[in-house]
């Protein structure tokens, strides 16, 4: 009988199991908000592959990565950087014109999108989509997932008709390809109905929204994060239609899944929060609202650090909870504080800025300081006419 042999792997895939291996666990804790852990093994995979020449395809991957962390962390100039230097490598390797550059000019592309700069985004989505559709067919899953992304920056700038005919493509892509993923297909979906939603369109939102919930459902089970997320986005339909009860039970589901599967102190957490306050303060519950607006803050202000965007959407939502109840002196404060942080994180003229200028004066309105009030409303109104 001949015994076995147990060979050592070649030295080549010794390193590539390590890398690869650091990687995992770098997005992993990403996933989990652990950003302290993130940065050790994703910074550990860069390291590796940084000083080997040979791996530099592997090396744009780790710099990908890395701005992934640094994106969620709201360090934007940084996950620039980053992301760019990993296209110039790729752009070295592959050409110009290959489905790895795609990627790339996507990642750059949600980058700008998120910092309001719709422009340079929509020019990065459409190059990477017509390299996709070259390279790989016009039906191909990862051109619906270049289109998807498409439709995200049409819908975040209020083209809700130009979103909803991009969606529709994506859905027809994904419902005959059988590489699709039931998941992406259902989060698909859920876009769709956000976009119904917007256009008034509420029966085949709705529709969509409980498609989408039943696809989770079926798939996943019933603690998939996905499925925390439709269960809100239905709630703020309902919460629109004025069914508070029925949206306050899908909101709480919905959080409910969250803290399982997340952990309480996920930063995932506080928006599903500052939405269940906002519903809260909608129906009047003014005492109830508050400590969930408190709790949110101090998630993301733990997570993310206090001079993050995401901090300062809840700090505003606080600020304006407190001017509804007349505690002008506790409000003021918040929205010059959620007005700093925007403006130092997002730039001068991000649509979110508008938002906080806009709160602000109407704190300002209430307390008969009108002229302040309204220098504050015209820079708003300044920023929401910048073509983007």
């Amino acid at each position: 009988m001949t015994a076995s042999l147990n060979m050592p792997e070649p030295p080549d895939q010794q390193w590539l199991n390590e890398w690869q291996q650091l990687n995992k666990n770098g997005i992993d804790a990403l996933y989990q908000a652990n950003f302290e852990d993130a940065e050790k093994f994703l910074s550990a995979a860069l390291a590796m592959a940084e000083n080997n020449e040979r791996k530099q395809t592997e090396f744009s991957t780790s710099l990908i990565n890395l701005g992934s962390l640094r994106q969620q962390q709201g360090k934007f100039n940084e996950a620039e950087t980053l992301n760019l230097k990993a296209l110039a490598i790729r752009e070295k390797l592959f050409g110009h014109d290959h489905p790895m550059i795609a990627l790339c000019l996507n990642n750059l592309a949600t980058l700008y999108d998120e910092q309001g700069k719709y422009e340079q985004a929509e020019t990065l989505y459409k190059k990477a989509l017509t390299i996709d559709e070259t390279n790989l067919g016009v039906n191909h899953i990862d051109v619906a997932k270049d289109l998807n992304n498409l439709a995200v920056l049409y819908r975040n700038q209020g083209r809700y008709s130009d979103a909803e005919a991009l969606y529709q493509r994506v859905i027809a892509i994904v419902r005959q390809s059988p590489d699709a993923d039931p998941l992406e297909v259902a989060a698909i979906l859920n876009n769709l109905a956000l976009v119904y939603s917007k256009q008034k369109k509420l029966v085949e939102a709705q529709s969509l929204y409980l498609e989408s919930i039943e696809i989770v459902e079926k798939v996943a089970g019933p603690t998939h994060p996905l499925l925390a997320k439709a269960l809100h986005n239905l709630a703020r339909f309902h919460q629109s239609q004025g069914n508070f009860a029925e949206a306050e039970t899908l909101c709480l589901r919905g959080l409910v899944i969250e803290e399982k599967t997340l952990g309480s102190n996920h930063p995932n957490l506080a928006s599903y929060l500052s939405n269940l306050a906002g519903l809260c303060c909608a129906q009047r519950k003014f005492d109830s609202a508050e400590p969930l607006y408190l709790r949110a803050i101090k998630i993301g202000e733990e997570a993310w650090g206090p001079k993050h965007a995401s901090v300062a959407k809840s700090i505003h939502n606080l600020a304006l909870l407190y001017t509804e109840l007349g505690r002008y002196e506790d409000a003021e404060p918040l929205f010059v504080k959620a007005l700093a942080i925007d403006e130092d994180a997002l730039g001068s003229d991000h649509p979110d800025l508008a938002v906080d200028l806009e709160g602000f004066a109407y704190l300002l309105s209430r307390t008969n300081r009108q002229e302040e009030a309204v220098k504050l409303a015209q820079r708003a109104a300044t920023i929401r006419a910048i073509k983007r």
